[in-house]
């Protein structure tokens, strides 16, 4: 609900001050200016009713209402607005105060130089997030993002997203992602778990207390899917076998329907909801398929690479593979030959 209008109607009649009859003027109506792509009308009884047609922000555009896709919080995400659940896209100009959130459908940018402090979670569901100033997380913090997450820093806090982009440093801070990208030229990871799939790039890991930090890069094991979709593939020639079947049993019954008692109905009507049920399941059985396919095609070698110096301390993981190193090393770090190239 976005608001109402009542409609114009008769005014009441009254009297001048000599008592005679002052008969009332017709209300004059005013049109409601408001954006049909996001927002619809509905008369109830005497009123125009407004009603978002999704979930957004309450905006004004030349003067119309409309509901817009991006909330622009021009201040702090904190004890005035709440934390913020919002269905598109959000910029916050401040900061997340400690305990507060920041939930959406899409992108999230946070401005403030001073970047968040003991926030809660910065979530978005489809979209990527961007932390102008880094996090200090104090152990509590999660930032979650479909695609992307960018920021300065990390320090003791939770990432996970498709590609996280770092300016500076990680610390402390346990990291899961498809690529994981700290600056080559100056970025550093100390201490915490960095979690890949495929690639962790780096310039410096560790430091000369020997922190442990852990990088490990899982890359795809192609005979396991392989495995998979043959498995997949046999439970889809059994849907299909059973298919064939189904459709010729309730053809059968379909030509006679008119001849059926109430137990034979039954028994139609049950096998045409059964039919129904493996049909879907071959589709869901074929997406699953096609799905593993294209990763394995598109799959690609897991390597750390540490452009500068990885310090004593630190553990590398490709695969199945571990060691921990016990001097400083540096260079591309995959596995040739069955064997981690450390």
């Amino acid at each position: 609900w976005l608001g109402e209008k009542r409609l114009a109607g008769d005014g009441t009649d009254g009297k001048d001050v000599f008592g005679n009859p002052v008969p009332a003027l017709k209300g004059n109506d005013v049109l409601l200016e408001y954006d049909n792509k996001s927002v619809y009308v509905e008369e109830e009884g005497e009123k125009q009713v407004l009603y978002a047609l999704f979930g957004g922000a309450l905006e004004f555009v030349n003067n119309q209402v409309s509901v817009g896709k991006l909330l622009v919080v021009t201040g702090d995400v904190g004890p005035e607005t709440g934390s913020i659940t919002f269905d598109g896209a959000v910029e916050v100009r401040g900061t997340v105060h400690a305990g507060y959130s920041v939930n959406a459908t899409e992108d999230i940018s946070i401005d403030g130089n001073e970047g968040i402090t003991n926030a809660e979670l910065i979530q978005s569901s489809n979209g990527d997030i961007y932390i102008k100033g880094g996090v200090f997380g104090g152990g509590e913090t999660v930032v979650e993002a479909k695609g992307k997450i960018f920021l300065k820093h990390a320090n003791s806090c939770k990432l996970y997203a498709k590609e996280i982009h770092v300016g500076v440093y990680l610390f402390s801070t346990d990291v899961t992602a498809e690529h994981v990208y700290v600056d080559k030229h100056k970025g550093r990871i100390i201490g915490g778990t960095v979690k890949a799939l495929y690639t962790i790039e780096t310039a410096v890991v560790g430091n000369s207390h020997e922190r442990e930090t852990t990088l490990s890069a899982a890359g795809v094991d192609r005979k396991a899917l392989y495995k998979e979709v043959q498995e997949l593939a046999k439970e889809l020639k059994e849907g299909q076998e059973l298919e064939v079947k189904l459709e010729s049993h309730t053809s059968q019954f379909a030509q006679l329907l008119d001849k059926l008692n109430v137990e034979q109905k039954k028994a139609y009507e049950k096998a045409n909801e059964t039919l129904t049920e493996v049909k879907k399941n071959i589709l869901k059985l074929d997406e699953d398929i096609q799905f593993i396919l294209n990763r394995i095609k598109t799959a690609q070698a897991a390597e750390i690479k540490v452009v500068k110096e990885a310090f004593p301390g630190t553990v590398i993981q490709i695969g199945k593979l571990t060691t921990e190193l016990t001097k400083s090393a540096n260079g591309v770090f995959k596995v040739e030959d069955g064997i981690l190239n450390v």
